[in-house]
């Protein structure tokens, strides 16, 4: 339901790979990621190789098939979401505190730039009006003489404009005598109008040549300080320095975040670490307390698996540096015989006990779980005779409640099993070897167990031996 898939009580799971190595997933016909993929295969089928039987070495496994025994995954989870979390905050920390300590070594020369630049108070002047203002006041006498007969022009009674007056009105005196005429006169108010406005305009010019000295003098020092300014930071406009000058304001504020937002960082950190370390200390408690009934599961358990004087404890102590698995380091100490100090199990024990301690465990686990299927890559490496039958016995019993598959070279295991698989390579026609599996009806299951005894030449004793495996 949390992945949107339709139920159905047959699941198909299929892949396909192209010629390009891309690939695609799907289940029941619904195309879906890998990463959902493998979260069903997960709660499907479980594969155990000979690798397996290794890792059971590694600290970290054993934690994690503790926690399976214990009932305490669920435990474990909530406190590797915690210690992600706890990690996030103290990289997101990290990252800020870098951000901050560059911003510092930076900071006085940026406050020094802002300052130079709000001096000049690019929000409230217009610099290019200024620029327009001086360069008039630059043109002097000369534009005042200009501007000054522009208006005399237009005020004048005599002179051109009264000629153009009085001739426009012997003009309309003679307005209809033909198209031709009536746009000459209308020409002439046009000229008019335009002779008024400007006059008008150049009144106006002409007034703002009084311009006082002193703020002048003020204008000019500004447009130097602006065009400075401009000149040292590389930039072709008002616009430009402002952007400037707004990065700046927002780098120096920036500043002040940071501080507060690694203070409040601290504060999440401080409140996680405590929230792990309570959680951390109830994961290892929950872990001590199931000791003592897996320990003795175990013992009866490996006793079926001929190894009825081993002893295998978990050594658990609370440390204090986490990991993703809790605050336990764990040890899990192992003694093939009486009187035999037990220690570490990867110094201990050989491959053959190696096989049998992860099948009880895997049986022990089975029990607690509900997954459907169990694959057994050659889980009995290393054993023969009794011991072998006494695998295959734990293998049946285990496929009582779910689905096992044992990959095997031992009669004794064969012998146990319901249905025989049997795998082989052959060469085709076209000299590339195939890999054929054929189920094995019960007569074949007898000949490919007594072939596992006496080899290709089987022999009647080894048929008689191989039904007395498969009936017993």
């Amino acid at each position: 339901q949390l992945q949107d898939l339709d139920y159905d009580e047959t699941c198909i799971i299929r892949r396909e790979i192209n010629k390009e190595g891309r690939s695609r997933a799907f289940i029941n016909d619904t195309p879906v990621s890998l990463s959902v993929l493998r979260e069903l295969g997960s709660r499907l089928i479980h594969i155990h190789s000979q690798y397996n039987t290794l890792e059971l070495k590694d600290p970290r496994y054993q934690l994690e098939i503790l926690d399976l025994l214990a009932g305490t995954a669920a435990k474990r989870d909530q406190f590797t979401s915690v210690f992600i979390e706890l990690g996030k905050l103290r990289k997101e920390r990290a990252i800020v505190l870098e951000k901050l300590e560059n911003a510092q070594k930076d900071k006085d020369y940026n406050l020094f730039q802002l300052s130079e630049l709000e001096s000049i108070d690019l929000d409230q002047t217009d610099f290019s009006e200024l620029e327009e203002r001086f360069r008039i006041f630059e043109a002097g006498d000369e534009l005042r003489i200009v501007l000054e007969s522009l208006v005399a022009l237009g005020a004048a009674d005599t002179g051109f404009v009264n000629e153009l007056k009085e001739l426009k009105g012997r003009f309309t005196r003679k307005k209809g005598l033909s198209d031709n005429l009536d746009q000459l006169i209308l020409r002439f108010d046009n000229i008019l109008i335009e002779i008024d406005e400007l006059n008008a305009d150049a009144e106006k010019e002409l007034s703002k040549l009084n311009h006082d000295p002193e703020e002048m003098s003020r204008i000019s020092a500004q447009l130097d300080e602006f065009n400075r300014l401009l000149f040292k930071y590389k930039k072709r406009d008002q616009a430009e320095l402002k952007a400037y000058r707004d990065q700046l304001r927002e780098t120096i504020s920036e500043l002040k975040d940071s501080d507060e937002n690694i203070e409040r960082l601290n504060k999440s950190i401080e409140e996680y670490q405590t929230r792990q370390g309570k959680i951390g200390k109830e994961l290892h408690e929950l872990r001590l307390k199931a000791l003592g009934r897996i320990e003795s599961e175990l013992s009866e358990e490996l006793e079926q698996l001929k190894l009825p004087d081993c002893r295998l404890n978990f050594d658990l102590k609370l440390k204090e540096e986490a990991d993703s698995s809790g605050m336990t380091s764990i040890a899990m100490l192992f003694s093939p015989n009486k009187g035999i100090a037990a220690v570490p199990i990867q110094k201990a024990a050989s491959g053959g006990e190696l096989s049998r301690v992860m099948l009880a465990l895997q049986y022990m686990i089975s029990q607690r779980t509900q997954l459907q299927t169990i694959l057994f890559d050659e889980i009995d490496t290393g054993v023969s005779g009794e011991v072998a039958g006494r695998i295959g016995q734990t293998l049946r019993k285990m496929g009582e409640c779910m689905q096992v598959i044992a990959i095997t070279h031992l009669p004794q295991v064969a012998g146990k099993g319901s249905y025989h698989l049997r795998v082989s390579k052959l060469e085709g026609a076209d000299g590339r070897t195939k890999t054929v599996v054929q189920t094995l009806s019960d007569e074949e299951r007898v000949d490919e167990i007594a072939r596992l005894m006496s080899g290709d030449s089987i022999t009647e004793g080894a048929r008689s031996n191989a039904k007395s495996l498969l009936e017993s």
